[in-house]
């Protein structure tokens, strides 16, 4: 009777650790063969002053809107950490590049301060010298960084609830998250609209 019981609490222990492995997981996916040109990045990641390239808890990629068109592996050599892609595009120049962090302790997306210029062919950074990624700075509640909380922020996280179409804008994802539970819902409305009746 103890071993069946051993063998069940140790079965559902698995099914337990697999669940919450896979909820961990960014789900950012690129399929290559969607896209003609490519580029490489070479980069060491930096969250608050600390580099954490070789930290396994952090996955990067490279987006055009909320488009995936890379994501990052992690590589060492002779005492070098670094992480590198293949970033993808249908155009030889010209896209903005714009690059999230995914912290799969806390479940939350970052965004990453620097961005690049899509050249197909081109390279970034290299293993011995990369560029280096940093989290981004931004206020809560202000989506479209433009230092002030209005009505437009208030938009850009509806749309983002309803997955509307915001290839073309420009905003913070991580600015809607007012409650930083990792999720955008009506609860995160509630509290930007809350902030705009206070300053009226």
């Amino acid at each position: 009777m103890c071993k069946k019981l051993k063998n069940v609490l140790c079965l559902i222990a698995f099914f337990a650790m697999t669940t919450m492995l896979h909820a961990q997981e960014s789900g950012w996916t690129v399929n290559a063969p969607d896209y003609q040109y490519q580029m490489s990045v070479y980069a060491k990641l930096e969250i608050n002053g600390t580099d954490v390239t070789a930290d396994e808890n952090y996955e990067v990629a490279a987006f055009v809107g909320d488009e995936c068109r890379g994501i990052a592996k992690r590589d060492s050599k002779g005492g070098y950490n670094w992480l590198w892609m293949f970033v993808r595009s249908n155009s030889a120049s010209g896209e903005k590049i714009t690059f999230k962090v995914y912290d799969k302790t806390t479940q939350q997306v970052k965004r990453i301060a620097e961005t690049v210029e899509f050249a197909s062919d081109g390279q970034i950074g290299t293993a011995s010298s990369p560029t280096a990624f940093t989290q981004a700075k931004y206020t809560l509640g202000d989506v479209d960084d433009d230092g002030k909380i209005t009505s437009t922020d208030v938009t850009f996280t509806i749309y983002k609830i309803l997955k509307k179409d915001m290839s073309t804008s420009n905003y913070i994802e991580e600015a809607m998250d007012m409650d930083s539970d990792g999720k955008i819902t009506s609860t995160d409305v509630a509290l930007i609209i809350n902030i705009i009746l206070k300053k009226s």
